[in-house]
């Protein structure tokens, strides 16, 4: 039996899974993981120097390690979102236990394993891009490139390639206004397409961290070890604080949300049940935007000429002068730079971009920009 273990929205392993049946290459088992999080049992055994897994999924195919001749492995990792049926207190446990069952029993089989997992990853070790443009370019691949720069990927990216983006919001700095949270929020609405903070919280003060090493300047007063650790260690004040790696502290000034926080956290929560979209597909020379966010302006939104050309650059953070030089050098005709700028903020205003000071950034994921 080969299975071809996956998410249930991968269309590439549903892509491997026909091209292996059209070879002959049968029984093949698709095996999402939503229904191995959510099977009806496990047995996996280690005795005598041999592993052995049964898996009774709750469709009621049962998996045998022993009837296991080889599997496609399309899971990198387990995150307590995609725990749906658990109790939201116990997704974050159930999560690594499951994340330490999936690397036990694919790293043990004895049948090859494609993407087996290692302890740095559950399809093997993760890289950096960097890496993967080196590895491409080794295999005589054609790749795009790598420069490094300040500049992150946009956090759609990771939709757009099928990567789960693991992120937190984090309040509570000194010198945030109430206007901080109050953004924080409009910026949480406008997102609900892509995937969701893992959580929201009250930043946490790290040993060797630039908030810690310049606490005064930072704004932060009386900082000192973790209350937890006086019941861990039994040392003065003055040793943990050589000693322990979290910190307590006060801010020089009070922080005020305005009520923001509580909002925020609904909103985030709301988030996580919502399995919103808001994709660009190219039609012809017009770019069609479906939009299912509740604050969507339209449900289909269509876009051409400059429109088009200034989301489509916009897929990246850019200013309107960097548009402006790419209209120049792409069109005949230049296009004013009042123009642009008035079609980057009519862009803003209908929910498709957001702006940062004079940057401009996309929101709809772009398949075709891949």
């Amino acid at each position: 039996m080969l299975l071809v273990v996956c998410g249930s929205d991968d269309a590439a392993a549903l892509w491997a899974c026909e091209g292996l049946r059209r070879r002959g290459l049968e029984p093949i088992e698709r095996i999402w993981f939503e229904s191995l999080a959510h099977g009806v049992g496990w047995e996996h055994r280690l005795e005598d120097g041999r592993v052995w897994t049964g898996i009774v999924l709750g469709d009621g195919r049962r998996i045998n390690s022993e009837e296991v001749s080889g599997v496609l492995n399309r899971i990198s990792t387990v995150h307590s979102l995609d725990l749906g049926l658990i109790h939201p207190s116990d997704q974050y446990y159930v999560a690594q236990e499951l994340q330490a069952f999936l690397l036990s029993w694919l790293h043990a089989l004895p049948a090859p394993v494609l993407n087996r997992p290692t302890p740095l990853g559950l399809s093997g070790r993760l890289r950096h891009a960097s890496e993967w443009v080196w590895l491409a370019s080794k295999a005589g691949l054609p790749n795009p490139g790598y420069t490094q720069s300040s500049n992150d990927p946009p956090l759609q990216w990771s939709k757009l390639y099928n990567m789960y983006a693991d992120w937190n919001i984090i309040y509570g700095f000194p010198g945030e206004q109430v206007a901080d949270y109050e953004k924080n929020l409009e910026m949480a609405k406008l997102l609900t397409h892509l995937n969701p903070p893992g959580g929201l919280g009250v930043f946490r003060m790290d040993r060797f961290s630039t908030n810690f090493e310049k606490a005064p300047e930072m704004g932060f007063t009386d900082v000192r070890p973790h209350p937890v650790y006086r019941f861990i260690y039994p040392f003065p004040e003055e040793t943990l604080s050589n000693l322990v790696y979290f910190f307590d502290y006060k801010t020089r000034t009070k922080i005020d949300d305005g009520g923001y926080v509580s909002k925020l956290s609904n909103e985030v929560s709301n988030w996580k049940a919502r399995r919103d979209r808001l994709v660009g597909s190219p039609v012809g020379d017009t770019l069609v935007v479906n939009d299912t966010r509740p604050v969507a302006v339209a449900p289909e939104v269509f876009l051409d000429g400059v429109r088009k050309d200034a989301i489509e650059f916009c897929d990246r953070a850019r200013t309107a002068d960097q548009l402006h030089q790419e209209l120049k050098k792409k069109k005949d005709a230049g296009v004013a730079k009042e123009e642009i700028t008035k079609v980057l903020e009519e862009l803003v205003r209908d929910k498709l971009m957001v702006r940062e000071g004079s940057w401009y950034l996309s929101l709809p994921v772009m398949p075709h920009l891949a």
